[in-house]
């Protein structure tokens, strides 16, 4: 039977489930719902420990197409996936086509998410879980990831151009050559990310967090970088042409060979004076 097919009658939580509701097209999390209450009944195939802390917000269900075998297709049934760290999801079989059977491997459990070349345009993933998630050359146009969690995730080649990223966590996410043009990144934490190469133009960076962050070679011209923490960020080669940079602190910023015509003559003059070459 197809858990997504009706809900049930919610009486007792029963082991090796989750449930969930449904809000649109999405589904969302219940750790504790109510008797009486109607709710989705998701049995877990696979999965390790799950540390119960609950949140007071229901978190989004991410539906994962999963390429698997004959053998483990459950009937095109989508099925529900405890992972081994504080995230469930639902996962949606597909035919292997070049890749291997992720349950083969027993790797169903693992709490990253495979979403390499996914299509996500538009997509509500605020507050969503994505830690750790290969979201390598994802389309993730306007979608909206507010609160997000995306630490440590890969996403190398990723097209995030108009994206809303406020607050998101993206310490040590993974953003070499990424698309973030014209997104909203407002108070959005990137220590350490690795930003090489990135499409930062007309970005709203706006009071985020950029400490030890690598931006060697971004485009970051237009960008909105006021009150933004840049302490030991690596900003060499960079093109801040027309960026606003008034009240970041770019204490220890590492930048060889820097653009940044336009921008307030203040910022110029010390940079100068910190020995930083502008071309």
């Amino acid at each position: 039977m197809n858990p997504f097919e009706k809900t049930i009658i919610f009486e007792k939580l029963k082991e090796n489930y989750f449930y969930a509701v449904k809000s649109g097209t999405e589904y969302l999390k219940v750790d504790s719902p109510k008797k009486g209450d109607n709710v989705y009944e998701i049995p877990i195939v696979s999965g390790g420990s799950e540390n119960n802390t609950e949140s007071p917000k229901k978190p989004l269900l991410l539906q994962i197409p999963i390429p698997l075998c004959e053998k483990h297709q459950h009937d095109g049934t989508p099925f529900g996936v405890q992972t081994c760290k504080n995230w469930n999801y639902i996962a949606i079989p597909t035919l292997l086509g070049s890749l291997s059977c992720r349950e083969c491997l027993n790797e169903l459990y693992l709490p990253e998410p495979f979403l390499r070349n996914a299509n996500l345009i538009d997509a509500n993933l605020r507050n969503a879980n994505l830690s750790g998630a290969n979201l390598i050359d994802a389309n993730l146009i306007g979608a909206d990831l507010i609160g997000a969690n995306l630490s440590g995730a890969n996403l190398i080649d990723a097209d995030l151009s108009g994206a809303n990223l406020i607050g998101a966590n993206l310490i040590g996410a993974n953003l070499i050559d990424a698309d973030l043009s014209g997104a909203n990144l407002i108070d959005a934490n990137l220590i350490g990310a690795n930003l090489i190469g990135a499409n930062l133009i007309d970005a709203d960076l706006r009071n985020a967090d950029l400490r030890n962050a690598n931006l060697s070679g971004a485009n970051l011209i237009g960008a909105n970088l006021s009150g933004a923490n840049l302490i030991d960020a690596n900003l060499s080669g960079a093109n801040l042409i027309d960026a606003d940079l008034s009240n970041a602190n770019l204490r220890n910023a590492k930048y060889n060979s820097i653009t940044l015509k336009h921008i307030n003559e203040l910022w110029k003059k010390q940079l100068i004076q910190s020995g930083v070459n502008i071309d």
